[in-house]
């Protein structure tokens, strides 16, 4: 079987694999192929007036992840360390016995911002650098977010916005919104 990477933007005169979509020729594209007709496995077969192509196919379950909205409060005077769990619904009503999201393969990468029109990225965090990470067998569906003291101690006690991007190569997407709280901590 053909690897699906391979197999976007390619044209498929028979048999596309699925899941497809349908691409408009241009209409030099759509003139050179109008009314040739090739033969395929004996059969006569008039090529399309569309280019097919292929969706990447997910290989994590980065297309099963909720967007999660989160307040989050944390001093500056202290890491900062929150879990994530995601479960997958099962029907039973009983978050305990839901399975877990298994994140394996997922990357993640979070800002922290003033605002969310301000360029600067006051901490930032992902699963490269380490700050951020997912739990230990048989935990796959934890999402670890680590900011140590030294990066929370240069925050100024205010309210900030971000959010947590998740990647798997093929896909991207938002999967937390988090509005932050920096308290002043007393014992420094």
């Amino acid at each position: 079987m053909t690897d699906s990477a391979a197999l976007d933007h390619r044209e498929y005169p028979f048999s596309p694999p699925s899941p497809t979509t349908l691409e408009p020729l241009s209409d030099a594209e759509r003139l050179a192929g109008t009314g040739e007709v090739v033969e395929a496995g004996g059969v006569l077969t008039t090529l399309p007036l569309a280019r097919i192509t292929t969706m990447p196919l997910a290989r994590t379950n980065i297309l099963a992840l909720p967007t999660a909205i989160m307040d989050i409060e944390t001093g500056n005077n202290e890491d900062w360390i929150d879990v994530i769990k995601y479960l997958v619904d099962d029907d039973s009503g009983v978050l305990d016995q839901m399975p877990q999201l298994d994140l394996r393969g997922i990357d993640f990468e979070m800002e922290i911002r003033r605002r969310a029109e301000n360029h600067e990225v006051v901490i930032r965090a992902s699963t490269a650098e380490g700050t951020m990470a997912i739990g230990a067998a048989p935990n796959y569906g934890y999402l670890i977010i680590y900011v140590p003291l030294s990066t929370m101690q240069s925050q100024d006690a205010q309210s900030y916005v971000g959010d947590i991007r998740a990647s798997d190569g093929n896909f991207s997407r938002v999967c937390a919104q988090i509005d932050l709280s920096v308290v002043m901590g007393i014992t420094r």
